[in-house]
């Protein structure tokens, strides 16, 4: 019993040595990334790519719109019910497209994100494990994912990253986020 005591006593030691040894370190990637040179490129890349799945998108809309109105052009010239049946079955049809095309371009938009951003955010993860290495940090949290509760401001690893990443000291987020 006395021998187990012991090993708990100095399991504990042990334990209580190796955390005042830690050192920790934050950071606000979020802010980071928004303030990379290269995220300005990586917008611009993504409103293009949005706005030519909007034009592809509309045009489909478009055909939407006139098999709207060949509907009510045949409801107003008296139009056969079999020819009206063919198309609201068209009509029909291009809804369930239109829903579909909807999603598939919304998911091209995150691929292309997720692709643009994954150099980013690589040179990000490079930019902190140096700077970790340097100031001899055993962890550096994220902030900005709300990970820590508390934080000592001395542990600010942003000014080290940022100028890692050759983002000026004085680049300030717009509108005051």
């Amino acid at each position: 019993m006395k021998k187990g005591l012991i090993l708990i006593a100095a399991l504990i030691g042990f334990i209580w040595n190796a955390n005042a040894q830690s050192k920790f370190g934050y950071v606000n990637a979020a802010e980071l990334l928004y303030l990379m040179p290269e995220m300005k490129g990586v917008e611009n890349s993504l409103d293009s790519f949005e706005q030519a799945l909007g034009v592809l998108y509309q045009k489909d809309m478009d055909d939407y719109n006139l098999l709207l109105k060949k509907l009510e052009n045949q409801q107003k010239e008296g139009g056969s019910e079999t020819l009206l049946r063919l198309t609201q079955d068209e009509i029909i049809a291009k809804q369930e497209y239109l829903g579909k095309a909807q999603q598939v371009y919304q998911e091209e938009l995150v691929e292309k994100q997720n692709k643009l951003l994954t150099p980013l955010n690589e040179k990000i993860l490079k930019a902190i494990k140096e700077v970790a290495l340097e100031k001899g940090l055993n962890y550096i949290f994220d902030i900005s994912k709300g990970a820590v509760l508390y934080w000592d401001e001395k542990d600010d690893c942003n000014k080290d990253v940022r100028k890692k990443l050759g983002i000026s000291e004085t680049a300030t987020l717009p509108n005051g986020q």
